[in-house]
This record gives C-alpha cells, structure tokens and sequence, in this order.
C-alpha cells in the first residue's frame, strides 16, 4: 500500500523539525508496531536497523518518500523476522490472529510469547553466553560505551542488564570489580 499524501506531508513536516534520520526511525517504527505491536527501541540494534535507516534517509533527502515507505516496510519485515516473529502468512502469527478476530487475551498471550521468547535469547545467551566473567565485561564495556556513543540509551541498559544477569549466573561479585562498576554502576 502506497504513503498516503497525508503521511507524506506529515513525513516532510518532521523531517524539517527533527531531520531526516528522526523520520527514518517513525517510519521503521510505524511499521514494526503493525507487525510485532513493538518499536526499535524495544529491540536490539542490528545490521538491518542501521543500513535500513541509511538507506531510508537517504531516498527522504532525495524526496522519494514512496521508495522510503517502501525500504521502511521492508526493514521492518527483516526486523521482525530475525526477531523469529511469525511472517504474514503464517497463521499463527499476530495479524492472521487479528484477521481471524482472536480475543484480546490471546492477542496479549501471542505478545508475551513472542516477547519472553526474544529476551530468552538476550539473557546471557547472545551475548556472553560462552565468556567467562572477565571477558563477559570487558565485552559490556565496549558495547555500553558504544551505544552511550550512539545516544542509545535503550541498547545500553540492554547491555547493562545483560551483563548483570551473566555475572550473577556465574556468581561473580561484580560491585569489587571497578571496570563492572563503570558499566553497572546505576544497578548498586
């Protein structure tokens, strides 16, 4: 379905208040609450996110806002596939539930399923799953202090809360450890 005249007014409006890069994430963000009922900022910083968005704010800055909508939508789909959400055509996903007129309960049910299942992997797993405490911070601190860099405050408290659970899984006293303490320092 094209962008609407409306939405490409309202696309230009905030480009020229917040820039084009602000509007690259609404459109990603739009999307990806039609798809999975979350935003960006509710999941990990990705390959597909980053070079999504260049690609978009490029073709906005180009005034191709239809081709934009486009790469957005398709952005999005990628997004929530490595997510492991459910494609559109798979019956047991969020909109053929909504299609099928499922009960709100069921609605929430899919939701939390899809959640828990996406923090399940976040949880020491991917990323520092097979380090061992040391190596684990060092890790965090370099990837906290990136996303603090990106103005990503969302990614680095994923970090921090990752590392959190990591080294209490592996019962490691982190508040003696001063590098820890830089990136977990808001948890004492």
């Amino acid at each position: 379905m094209p962008a609407s005249p409306q939405l490409i007014e309202k696309i230009k409006a905030h480009i020229l208040k917040n820039g084009a890069r602000s509007a690259a994430v609404k459109l990603v963000d739009a999307h990806l609450r039609n798809i999975m009922g979350l935003g960006s900022s509710d999941l990990a910083d990705t390959t597909t996110f980053a070079n999504g968005l260049d690609e978009i704010e490029v073709l906005l800055g180009q005034g191709n806002f239809q081709e934009a909508f486009e790469v957005a939508k398709d952005t999005a789909k990628a997004m929530a596939e490595e997510e492991g959400f459910p494609e559109d055509d798979d019956e047991d996903g969020l909109d053929a539930l909504l299609r099928r007129g499922g009960h709100l309960e069921e609605v929430r049910k899919v939701v939390r399923d899809v959640v828990k299942e996406s923090l399940q992997g976040l949880v020491g797993e991917n990323f520092y799953q097979n380090l061992q405490p040391k190596e684990a911070i060092q890790k965090a601190m370099v990837d906290h202090n990136h996303a603090l860099k990106q103005n990503n405050t969302g990614q680095a408290d994923k970090i921090a809360g990752n590392l959190k659970s990591h080294l209490e899984l592996h019962k490691y006293n982190w508040q003696q450890d001063p590098y820890a303490m830089e990136v977990l320092g808001d948890f004492v």
